[in-house]
Protein backbone atom coordinates (compact mmCIF):
# COMPACT_ATOMS: atom_id res chain seq x y z
CA UNK A 1 0.00 0.00 0.00
CA UNK A 2 1.18 3.21 -1.41
CA UNK A 3 2.68 5.90 2.06
CA UNK A 4 1.58 9.17 2.04
CA UNK A 5 4.71 10.55 0.68
CA UNK A 6 4.82 8.61 -2.44
CA UNK A 7 1.19 9.14 -3.37
CA UNK A 8 2.23 13.32 -3.01
CA UNK A 9 5.10 12.71 -5.11
CA UNK A 10 3.03 11.42 -7.68
CA UNK A 11 0.56 13.99 -7.38
CA UNK A 12 3.70 16.01 -8.19
CA UNK A 13 4.43 14.61 -11.07
CA UNK A 14 1.28 14.14 -12.63
CA UNK A 15 0.81 18.12 -11.75
CA UNK A 16 3.91 19.14 -13.30
CA UNK A 17 3.54 16.67 -15.94
CA UNK A 18 0.46 17.73 -17.14
CA UNK A 19 1.98 22.14 -17.09
CA UNK A 20 4.38 20.82 -19.31
CA UNK A 21 1.79 19.28 -21.66
CA UNK A 22 -0.45 22.86 -21.19
CA UNK A 23 2.64 24.82 -22.11
CA UNK A 24 2.97 22.54 -25.21
CA UNK A 25 -0.46 23.03 -26.21
CA UNK A 26 -0.22 26.88 -26.07
CA UNK A 27 3.17 26.96 -27.92
CA UNK A 28 1.88 25.24 -30.82
CA UNK A 29 -0.87 27.68 -30.70
CA UNK A 30 1.46 30.46 -30.74
CA UNK A 31 3.76 29.13 -33.10
CA UNK A 32 0.77 28.80 -35.29
CA UNK A 33 -0.46 32.19 -34.78
CA UNK A 34 3.39 33.16 -35.47
CA UNK A 35 4.04 31.70 -38.86
CA UNK A 36 0.05 33.87 -40.31
CA UNK A 37 1.57 37.24 -39.18
CA UNK A 38 5.15 36.13 -40.93
CA UNK A 39 3.01 35.54 -43.56
CA UNK A 40 1.36 38.84 -43.32
CA UNK A 41 4.89 40.52 -42.92
CA UNK A 42 5.70 39.49 -46.29
CA UNK A 43 2.93 40.63 -47.67
CA UNK A 44 3.78 43.90 -45.86
CA UNK A 45 7.36 43.53 -46.73
CA UNK A 46 6.53 43.07 -50.58
CA UNK A 47 4.48 46.05 -50.71
CA UNK A 48 6.71 48.78 -49.44
CA UNK A 49 9.80 46.82 -51.24
CA UNK A 50 11.65 46.45 -47.80
CA UNK A 51 11.41 50.15 -46.76
CA UNK A 52 10.15 50.56 -43.31
CA UNK A 53 10.65 51.29 -39.45
CA UNK A 54 9.79 50.39 -36.04
CA UNK A 55 10.16 51.79 -32.76
CA UNK A 56 10.85 49.87 -29.52
CA UNK A 57 9.92 51.07 -26.71
CA UNK A 58 11.05 50.30 -22.65
CA UNK A 59 9.60 51.63 -19.72
CA UNK A 60 10.60 51.52 -16.24
CA UNK A 61 8.40 52.03 -12.82
CA UNK A 62 10.57 55.09 -12.44
CA UNK A 63 9.33 56.94 -15.50
CA UNK A 64 12.50 56.54 -17.04
CA UNK A 65 12.07 55.30 -20.65
CA UNK A 66 14.30 54.77 -24.09
CA UNK A 67 13.19 54.68 -27.52
CA UNK A 68 14.61 52.98 -30.55
CA UNK A 69 13.51 53.59 -34.24
CA UNK A 70 15.68 51.27 -36.44
CA UNK A 71 15.06 52.35 -40.28
CA UNK A 72 15.34 49.41 -42.96
CA UNK A 73 16.03 50.45 -46.39
CA UNK A 74 16.15 47.45 -49.35
CA UNK A 75 15.59 45.16 -46.75
CA UNK A 76 18.88 46.43 -44.74
CA UNK A 77 19.02 48.29 -41.80
CA UNK A 78 19.81 52.15 -42.58
CA UNK A 79 19.59 53.75 -39.48
CA UNK A 80 19.11 53.60 -35.44
CA UNK A 81 17.51 56.46 -33.51
CA UNK A 82 18.00 56.35 -29.91
CA UNK A 83 16.81 58.64 -27.21
CA UNK A 84 16.37 58.22 -23.31
CA UNK A 85 14.02 60.50 -21.16
CA UNK A 86 14.33 60.95 -17.22
CA UNK A 87 11.85 60.05 -14.75
CA UNK A 88 8.15 60.69 -14.53
CA UNK A 89 8.14 64.37 -15.50
CA UNK A 90 6.23 67.10 -13.03
CA UNK A 91 2.39 67.49 -13.25
CA UNK A 92 1.74 70.04 -17.17
CA UNK A 93 -0.14 72.56 -16.76
CA UNK A 94 -3.24 72.65 -18.68
CA UNK A 95 -2.29 73.56 -22.39
CA UNK A 96 -3.98 76.73 -23.33
CA UNK A 97 -6.76 76.46 -26.38
CA UNK A 98 -4.67 76.37 -29.51
CA UNK A 99 -1.63 76.09 -27.59
CA UNK A 100 1.31 73.54 -28.09
CA UNK A 101 2.06 70.85 -25.30
CA UNK A 102 5.70 71.36 -23.72
CA UNK A 103 8.49 69.63 -25.40
CA UNK A 104 9.95 67.34 -23.39
CA UNK A 105 13.97 67.00 -24.22
CA UNK A 106 15.74 63.12 -23.97
CA UNK A 107 18.60 62.97 -21.29
CA UNK A 108 20.67 60.87 -23.87
CA UNK A 109 20.47 60.86 -28.12
CA UNK A 110 21.82 59.57 -30.61
CA UNK A 111 21.46 58.29 -34.36
CA UNK A 112 23.80 55.90 -36.03
CA UNK A 113 24.18 55.25 -39.97
CA UNK A 114 26.65 53.58 -41.90
CA UNK A 115 30.05 51.77 -40.44
CA UNK A 116 28.57 53.43 -37.17
CA UNK A 117 25.39 51.38 -36.79
CA UNK A 118 25.62 48.98 -33.93
CA UNK A 119 28.38 51.01 -32.06
CA UNK A 120 26.02 52.11 -28.97
CA UNK A 121 25.51 49.35 -26.26
CA UNK A 122 21.90 51.27 -25.57
CA UNK A 123 18.92 50.71 -27.41
CA UNK A 124 17.38 47.81 -29.36
CA UNK A 125 19.92 46.00 -31.41
CA UNK A 126 20.16 46.87 -35.12
CA UNK A 127 17.95 44.38 -37.47
CA UNK A 128 15.37 43.87 -39.72
CA UNK A 129 12.03 42.54 -38.89
CA UNK A 130 12.58 39.17 -40.60
CA UNK A 131 15.71 38.59 -38.06
CA UNK A 132 13.29 39.31 -34.88
CA UNK A 133 10.49 36.61 -36.67
CA UNK A 134 13.21 34.14 -36.40
CA UNK A 135 14.07 35.12 -32.62
CA UNK A 136 10.45 34.74 -31.75
CA UNK A 137 10.08 31.38 -33.64
CA UNK A 138 13.02 30.37 -31.12
CA UNK A 139 11.49 31.70 -28.28
CA UNK A 140 8.00 29.94 -28.88
CA UNK A 141 9.99 26.98 -29.50
CA UNK A 142 12.00 26.56 -25.92
CA UNK A 143 10.35 25.16 -23.41
CA UNK A 144 9.86 27.18 -20.22
CA UNK A 145 11.18 27.21 -17.56
CA UNK A 146 9.58 26.71 -14.20
CA UNK A 147 10.07 30.19 -12.93
CA UNK A 148 9.60 31.69 -16.75
CA UNK A 149 6.45 33.24 -18.18
CA UNK A 150 6.05 33.45 -21.92
CA UNK A 151 4.40 36.45 -23.45
CA UNK A 152 3.32 36.54 -27.42
CA UNK A 153 0.71 39.41 -28.95
CA UNK A 154 -0.02 40.65 -32.31
CA UNK A 155 -1.03 44.14 -33.48
CA UNK A 156 -4.55 43.89 -34.89
CA UNK A 157 -3.06 44.38 -38.30
CA UNK A 158 -1.54 40.63 -37.58
CA UNK A 159 2.13 41.57 -37.29
CA UNK A 160 4.40 40.55 -34.69
CA UNK A 161 4.27 43.00 -31.33
CA UNK A 162 6.15 40.95 -28.74
CA UNK A 163 7.16 37.77 -27.81
CA UNK A 164 9.03 37.32 -24.77
CA UNK A 165 10.04 35.78 -21.63
CA UNK A 166 10.23 37.45 -18.06
CA UNK A 167 11.35 35.59 -14.83
CA UNK A 168 7.72 35.59 -13.03
CA UNK A 169 10.42 35.89 -9.54
CA UNK A 170 11.17 39.48 -10.13
CA UNK A 171 8.44 41.83 -9.56
CA UNK A 172 9.72 45.55 -10.93
CA UNK A 173 10.96 45.97 -13.97
CA UNK A 174 11.62 42.16 -14.76
CA UNK A 175 13.95 42.04 -17.83
CA UNK A 176 12.20 40.71 -20.97
CA UNK A 177 14.08 38.27 -23.40
CA UNK A 178 13.01 38.48 -26.76
CA UNK A 179 11.61 40.86 -28.89
CA UNK A 180 8.98 43.93 -27.97
CA UNK A 181 7.90 46.28 -30.43
CA UNK A 182 5.74 49.25 -30.05
CA UNK A 183 4.94 50.47 -34.02
CA UNK A 184 5.78 49.49 -37.19
CA UNK A 185 5.73 52.18 -39.98
CA UNK A 186 5.90 51.04 -43.74
CA UNK A 187 7.36 53.77 -46.15
CA UNK A 188 8.50 54.91 -49.65
CA UNK A 189 12.71 55.17 -50.32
Amino acid sequence: MPTRKTISILTLVLVASSLSHHNSVFAEAEQEQLQASQLKWEQLRASCEGNYSYTVTTFSFTGYRTTTTVTIRDNKVHQRKYEAFGGAPPVPLPVKPNGKPPVIKPLKSWTETGAKLGTHKEGAKPQTLDVLYQFAAKIIQRDLAPHEKRYVRFFKNGLLKSCFTIDNRIADDAPINGVSINSITPSDK
